[in-house]
């Protein structure tokens, strides 16, 4: 018997996968560092910092991995509108709140799980939170 759900953010409850590709392209763009999107989502899960240390080292390019990271961060917030709700696991938060305990878990920082989530509940109108 379900005692209680834990639903990840990235992926699980928002669909923001788009997004971050996108963020990864404007930031790698400068640099020259190509990005396919099937590699994108083969390292879906990967820290930045470990995929910013991959790229460049298999570009031949040896760059601040602290500032791609800072500047892909801040690429990602600036596509925070383009971030949508995956409906049928809403669905599922929707039907069990109020009768399961529930919680958002996420390897990402928290200030933009906390962004995320906001988005994507302000687009279905349903607080998961």
């Amino acid at each position: 018997m379900t005692q209680a759900l834990i639903f990840d953010c990235d992926g699980t409850l928002a669909d923001t996968m788009p997004a971050h590709y996108q963020a990864w392209l404007e930031v790698l763009r400068p640099y020259g560092i190509a990005f396919p999107e099937d590699r994108f989502y083969a390292m879906g899960g990967m820290p930045t910092d470990k995929i910013v240390i991959e790229l460049c080292g298999e570009a031949g390019r040896w760059l601040d991995v602290n500032a791609l990271v800072r500047d892909k961060a801040l690429a990602f917030e600036r596509k925070i509108n383009e971030v949508r709700p995956i409906a049928k696991v809403v669905e599922v938060a929707r039907a069990s709140r109020g009768r399961l305990p529930m919680a958002v878990a996420s390897g990402g920082q928290r200030r933009m799980v906390e962004k995320t989530s906001r988005r994507s509940a302000c687009s279905t109108g349903f607080p998961w939170w």
